[in-house]
């Protein structure tokens, strides 16, 4: 458990996030109590007080333990820096969500879109200044493609796409899934031996969804349709589901149906023809660029490689002990 438990703090390590007892619990890879991963924590940091309190008896630089508490969060030691950085970030990131926010409305009112959310936050709210919003958006069985025209079309008419030297809280409308398409396991990052899956990232970017529009149940429909994260991830509990705005319309049905199978066939054809070289060089080759009938997944910097690596190292550096 110990183990376990500096796993998780070691992650969110990577991007400069300190975690409360209730993140550690939830993102834990292990069945447990809340009661039981507070104590475990306290003993790591050397926390007399419980729940991280600041009441001078946490962990000090040089002091042997791996792990520090200060304001209720938990770190690694010698990151005593990082709640006040974790709070400033929280209070910057409310443009970005209200930007984020607005974007969802407008890409509801598309008829078969099912499901919006912010994507790619490793905590909460946890924005960079300078970072764009990456957009996930479910649609309708068999309306995939038409879901991202009509969205990049829509973004490029309010000047939200990302540009070359613009990119803060610019719009990118990289994923897109069907919702008969929501098992995204063959994007898992293969583990190093070929043995199955190795993609501590994925798991953690499904719990941190930030979902703003969701046209029922959706969000747990994605969950349900990938049992490997709920082996990763035992402790999770779903947020409060974004209410939709309104019934959502009927994905085909009739011959309107078919008149739009055959306009989302074209569509597909047509932006798979558009697609820059830097995407289609790189389509259906690994898990970063791939496009199907159900899935549109367009990363082309796609790092989750590199996190994992430095995941491990961090992990293999000897300085994570009891």
């Amino acid at each position: 458990m110990k183990k376990a438990i500096l796993s998780v703090i070691a992650f969110f390590d990577l991007f400069d996030y300190p975690l409360t007892v209730q993140e550690v619990w939830q993102w834990l890879g292990k069945k447990s109590a809340p009661a039981e991963v507070l104590a475990i924590l306290d003993h790591l940091a050397g926390a007399a007080g419980g729940s991280g309190a600041d009441d001078g008896t946490q962990a000090q630089p040089g002091s042997g333990r791996p792990l520090a508490a200060r304001d209720g969060f938990y770190f690694l030691s010698g990151r005593s820096l990082l709640p006040a950085a974790r709070r400033e970030r929280y209070a910057a990131s409310a443009r970005k969500m209200k930007r984020a926010a607005a974007a969802a409305r407008v890409f509801s009112w598309l008829p078969w879109t099912r499901f919006v959310a912010l994507g790619n936050i490793m905590g909460a709210r946890n924005l960079k200044t300078e970072s764009d919003l990456d957009i996930f958006i479910i649609a309708a069985a068999g309306r995939a493609w038409l879901v991202r025209f009509f969205c990049a079309g829509l973004a490029k008419l309010f000047g939200w796409r990302p540009r070359p030297g613009k990119h803060r809280d610019q719009i990118c409308l990289n994923f897109f899934a069907a919702a008969d398409g929501l098992d995204f396991s063959a994007f898992l990052l293969p583990a190093a031996d070929g043995q199955g899956a190795d993609d501590p990232y994925f798991a953690y970017w499904l719990a941190n969804l930030r979902p703003f529009y969701d046209a029922g149940g959706f969000y747990a429909r994605l969950i349900s349709a990938n049992p490997w994260f709920r082996e990763k991830l035992p402790n999770w509990r779903r947020p409060a589901e974004a209410q939709p705005e309104r019934p959502a319309a009927p994905g085909k049905s009739g011959p309107a149906g078919k008149f739009f199978d055959w306009l989302e066939a074209r569509a597909r054809r047509w932006q798979i023809w558009i697609m820059p070289p830097a995407l289609s060089a790189r389509l259906n080759q690994d898990t970063r660029v791939r496009a199907d009938e159900k899935t549109i997944k367009l990363h082309t910097e796609d790092r989750r490689a590199d996190y994992r690596r430095a995941f491990r190292e961090k992990l293999a550096g000897g300085h994570l002990h009891d």
